[in-house]
C-alpha cells in the first residue's frame, strides 16, 4: 500500500531501521525534467547479521513550485533484486 504524508514516511522508516533492518541507497544518475526527476538508485537492504539483497531501484521524484518535494514513487521488481 502507499505510503502517504511526510509523518508517515518518516514513521515507517523509524519502524524499519529501529526493527533492525538497514537500508542503503546510491544514486548512479538522476534525470532531471521540468519539476521532475528519476534517480537510478543501487539499494542494500537486510537485516543486522545477515547479507543484504541488492536491488536496482527507479525513483521517481516531483517537486511542487518551491522545491520541496511532493510525490515520491519507487519502482523496483523481482527481476531487479539481486
Amino acid at each position: 500500500p502507499a505510503i502517504l504524508g511526510k509523518p508517515e514516511v518518516v514513521r515507517f522508516f523509524k519502524e524499519t531501521v529501529e526493527s533492525g533492518w538497514r537500508i542503503h541507497m546510491r544514486s548512479e544518475k538522476i534525470i532531471v525534467c521540468g519539476n521532475e526527476a528519476i534517480s537510478l538508485t543501487q539499494a542494500a537492504w537486510g537485516k543486522d547479521g545477515e547479507v543484504p539483497a541488492h536491488v536496482e531501484i527507479v525513483h521517481n521524484f516531483v517537486f511542487n513550485d518551491q522545491g520541496l518535494i511532493s510525490r515520491v514513487r519507487v519502482f523496483f521488481d523481482h527481476g531487479t533484486i539481486k
